[in-house]
């Protein structure tokens, strides 16, 4: 039972620090479990094309088997890899072609934002071995974040847009 006065956890900022007063707390393993499933929120997502679809939304393309959201770093970088994504989406990072050779193709009217956690790191990598193919007759990709591109043209058709922010 909690004394008059006691506390039982402290937050300071974003670090999801706390403290535990007096003799500990019996609900100390979930504070744990809390803080350490939302720091660990944000995943890497890496393209593995196993389903034999070139789809980004096919969840049994990535692994972990999810299909990348807000907070999720994106990786494709598996050699061959031509991914086509034709749907809205968020994400926090953009990887492609790193080491392999790897393509990721942009479809019509497919909007989305690609923000990193501070707007200094990289929002989209374009590796030597890496494409993105902006295609269609409308779209944009907005980018909060830095543009890397090494040694690598990006295709763009003249009305889908990349906005860097």
């Amino acid at each position: 039972m909690r004394k008059r006065g006691q506390r039982l956890f402290l937050f300071s900022g974003d670090s999801h620090f706390f403290s535990l007063k007096k003799n500990g707390c019996p609900l100390f393993p979930l504070f744990l479990l809390i803080f350490v499933s939302s720091a660990a929120y944000a995943a890497d997502i890496q393209w593995t094309g196993k389903d034999n679809t070139s789809s980004w939304d096919d969840y049994l393309n990535w692994f972990p088997e999810t299909v990348p959201t807000t907070g999720d770093n994106v990786i494709i970088d598996t050699a061959g890899a031509d991914v086509v994504l034709g749907q809205t989406y968020n994400v926090k990072s953009l990887r492609v072609g790193e080491h392999n050779t790897a393509s990721l193709t942009i479809e019509n009217f497919t909007y989305g934002t690609i923000t990193p956690e501070n707007l200094t790191d990289n929002a989209i990598y374009i590796g030597k071995n890496g494409t993105l193919n902006l295609s269609g007759p409308a779209g944009v990709t907005t980018v909060k974040g830095t543009l890397a591109i090494s040694n690598v043209v990006g295709v763009a058709e003249p009305s889908f847009m990349l906005k860097v922010e």
